[in-house]
């Protein structure tokens, strides 16, 4: 049972490494470079919507749910959460999903992207998991 699990391991980091390579690569022969994060501020979001909760609260849940999963799929998140502007994000290489708290319980989700980002989703499931409101 063991040397299963070792071999079931290997093969996910294995994978894992062969992802990271292509997107690598895509990168490369197709010219895209990451924008910063100051970019893809400036750019128009592709979604907004109101969410009933603290900025505390979705933001531990983003966390949360952004670390559950493996993330074979997509490349992994960055977050990063200011309290004293009530402010936060969650950030992908070319998606940035920003927090903006309104009052105690009400956040505004904005979602800005690169268009070959919202063309494969990227943040999809992140958006969807944030907009049903885990702290209900």
């Amino acid at each position: 049972m063991s040397k299963a699990l070792g071999i079931f391991k290997k093969e996910v980091s294995l994978k894992i490494k062969l992802i990271s390579m292509l997107i690598a690569v895509s990168f490369i022969f197709t010219g895209c470079s990451i924008p910063s994060i100051k970019k893809l501020r400036s750019s128009s979001p592709n979604e907004k919507f109101t969410v009933a909760a603290s900025i505390e609260c979705l933001y531990a849940e983003g966390i949360e749910h952004v670390s559950s999963y493996i993330g074979l799929s997509e490349p992994k998140f960055e977050w990063y959460l200011d309290r004293s502007r009530s402010y936060a994000w969650f950030r992908q290489p070319l998606t940035l999903i920003e927090l903006h708290a309104i009052k105690a319980k009400e956040t505004v989700v904005t979602r800005k992207q690169t268009a070959s980002a919202e063309t494969f989703g990227q943040g999809n499931d992140l958006i969807e998991y944030l907009h049903s409101n885990p702290c209900d």
